[in-house]
């Protein structure tokens, strides 16, 4: 299999490239495994990059902004854990883009859909790689870089998830995309509303 070209056809018509890489046939403990690899790599960069570039906390952000920063910074001294809730999140993604993407219409089974985001998170963690290497060289167009990455990158798996769902264009990829970004958001709100009450719950028992 040449992987290159498969690479360049996911970036240019990863509709067609989504038919290939299902068709590779990889079994799903390989992926399942491969998936939860990108999630370490990944944490280790992320990792690596706060140790580097020795980031504070910028004072001026508002107080809710410098807890998320702060927490990212725990994240960053904290690998593992931070690869457990990456390769977590990347689990449940795979799901629920599955059953949203049928939802929407289209026909990919688990597998399929676990194959195109497996690939499309290697080939992201590659990319990203090399633009975090690049930063450190042209660090006035690093953020140009990244920018145009991104864009890219989420035309390559929107047009991957509407491979795998058959839908006609890679907006049904977008669409299971948003749609599931959504279902997380609301997700998350919920999980937060819950700490939140439980930790406001047991402040309150610790001052009776």
């Amino acid at each position: 299999m040449d992987y290159k070209a498969l690479f360049l056809e996911t970036m240019m018509q990863p509709m067609q490239a989504a038919q290939k890489i299902i068709g590779l046939g990889v079994k799903r403990e390989v992926l399942w495994t491969a998936l939860v690899l990108v999630a370490l790599l990944n944490a280790i960069q992320f990792s690596l990059s706060f140790q580097l570039s020795e980031v504070a906390v910028p004072a001026e952000l508002p107080a809710e902004e410098q807890a998320l920063f702060q927490f990212f910074m725990s994240m960053a001294e904290r690998p593992i854990i931070f690869t457990m809730l990456l390769a977590s999140s990347l689990v449940i993604s795979v799901f629920v883009l599955s059953w949203v993407g049928r939802m929407l219409g289209g026909s990919g089974e688990l597998p399929e859909v676990l194959a195109v985001v497996t690939w499309w998170q290697i080939i992201g963690f590659a990319i990203g790689l090399v633009l975090w290497v690049l930063g450190f060289i042209l660090l006035p167009l690093a953020g140009l870089l990244s920018f145009i990455t991104n864009i890219w990158l989420l035309y390559a798996v929107s047009g991957l998830l509407a491979g795998a769902h058959r839908f006609r264009s890679p907006l049904g990829g977008l669409g299971t995309i948003m749609l599931s970004l959504l279902l997380f958001a609301i997700g998350l709100t919920f999980a937060l509303v819950i700490l939140g009450i439980g930790a406001g719950a047991g402040a309150g028992g610790t001052n009776v």
